[in-house]
């Protein structure tokens, strides 16, 4: 292959190795806690007394269904496809082949608790400041066969290239969230509070390629003198055309996320919520790319002139699949909602005073998106985890989770305190780097967070 075609296939495809799909930050975590808030606004103002400030905190994922660790890392090594890489890919059992990366960074996050008693907890308010990109494609697994070795095979019947999907995005959150305790009664030794909470950001679209729908039908004549090919797609892209939109945006709209925590005591709760609700309006640097119609290539015809050869390219009906018809007209783009929800309980109650603090914790976690852009694979992920806390001054996080991977996930996470300063750095996906198999996916996080 050549090279173009080799860096092209490596930058969608082997970086991942690097970079799965992740629910929510730090979960589990007691020092953490209130990095969830970003997802679940319910989970502001826990892990901490009185404040709170995060810089930064970082999340990177990403995965393919087919290719192993060991494939992407090759093909990034040698800066070269292989056939078998190809092959895997083609004799995959999947219909498809998928893949998606994203990255989550969180320049500012600001906690604070007001009121309440036992560490503030009554009414928590946060700032938040994040900055995410996504990017995801589904490809038949046949149009990879197809590009790497031609049509003959396919002569006499038609072949579907469905599914073709791609979608990028890049976007800004500013904003706010909330939270506040309801006493629910109780008993004294286990009161019930109901923590219902909010967030309201302003969404700054950054760029954003959106394949609304795309089919490609091909009929290869049994003679091989034709190719038959019917296609009907649209897609849409907005690209900043200077440095300046890159800080204002080309578009915007508003970004909810709402939840609902119920606490049984101070060592049990559930927790229920909705991210990203909401869309952007991409408004500048907008192109509208549609094709719809029937197109025939009937090949090169080879003539001989005065014993010089010359060949024509018969193009036909071709040339307008690649000529589609462009407008510019603004569009709009879903946020990546998901469904989080969850619960946690802890045992072993340390004399921490900041907060109720536990040498054990276990957690079980579901996490559901409705719109995939960033995700590879199946849109839900289940995760159970255990933190062991030691001496108030470190924890230490085992995770496994599941999402539909040939290969179960293991997630490991560290967290140190020294004063004011939490850090924190770990992975919810492992699994990679220890057993081999088809697919690969991976995670890393990160966060420095200051505390009072």
């Amino acid at each position: 292959m050549n090279r173009a075609l080799t860096i092209t296939i490596v930058f969608l495809l082997g970086w991942v190795t690097t970079l799965a799909q992740d629910g929510i930050p730090h979960m589990g975590d007691p020092w953490l806690l209130s990095e969830g808030a970003m997802a679940v606004p319910s989970l502001q103002g826990r892990g901490f007394k009185r404040a709170s400030l995060t810089i930064p905190s970082l999340q990177a994922w990403g995965g393919n269904t087919v290719l192993s660790y060991k494939a992407l890392r090759d093909i990034a090594v040698r800066d070269l496809i292989q056939e078998e890489h190809i092959q895997d890919i083609s004799n995959s059992t999947d219909d498809q082949f998928s893949a998606g990366v994203g990255l989550q960074l969180q320049l500012l996050s600001l906690g604070l608790n007001l009121g309440g008693k036992d560490g503030g907890l009554g009414l928590s308010l946060g700032v938040e400041h994040r900055e995410r990109t996504l990017f995801n494609m589904d490809i038949d697994r046949e149009l990879v066969t197809l590009l790497y070795e031609g049509n003959k095979q396919y002569a006499g019947r038609e072949l579907l290239l469905d599914p073709l999907d791609i979608r990028s995005f890049s976007y800004r959150e500013l904003g706010v969230n909330g939270a506040v305790d309801i006493p629910l009664g109780g008993s004294e030794d286990r009161p019930m509070k109901l923590r219902p909470g909010i967030g309201i950001y302003k969404v700054f679209a950054l760029q954003g390629i959106n394949m609304e729908q795309a089919s490609i039908s091909m009929f290869t004549r049994a003679d091989g003198r034709a190719v038959d090919l019917r296609s009907n797609y649209e897609m849409n892209t907005a690209i900043p055309e200077s440095g300046g939109n890159l800080f204002n945006g080309i578009g915007g709209g508003v970004a909810i996320d709402a939840s609902l925590a119920l606490a049984l005591g101070d060592d049990m709760q559930f927790f229920a919520g909705v991210d990203d609700i909401g869309s952007v309006k991409f408004s500048e640097g907008v192109k509208n790319y549609s094709a719809t119609g029937a197109y025939t290539f009937r090949g090169v015809q080879f003539t001989f002139i005065d014993q010089e050869l010359e060949s024509t390219v018969t193009l036909d009906s071709l040339i307008e699949m690649g000529d589609p018809d462009i407008t510019e007209e603004a569009w709009s783009m879903q946020l990546p909602t998901r469904l989080l929800a969850g619960g946690t309980y802890g045992s072993h109650l340390t004399e921490y005073e900041a907060f109720p603090l536990f040498r054990h914790m276990w957690g079980l976690y579901i996490a559901h998106e409705f719109k995939s852009v960033g995700s590879y694979n199946a849109p839900t992920i289940i995760s159970a985890s255990y933190t062991y806390t030691a001496a108030e001054r470190a924890s230490f996080g085992v995770l496994l989770a599941s999402n539909g991977d040939r290969i179960p996930r293991l997630g490991l996470n560290l967290t140190v305190r020294a004063g004011p300063v939490r850090l924190g750095i770990g992975s919810t996906n492992l699994s990679p780097l220890l057993v081999t198999g088809s697919g690969a996916a991976a995670q890393g996080q990160f966060a420095l967070q200051f505390a009072w």
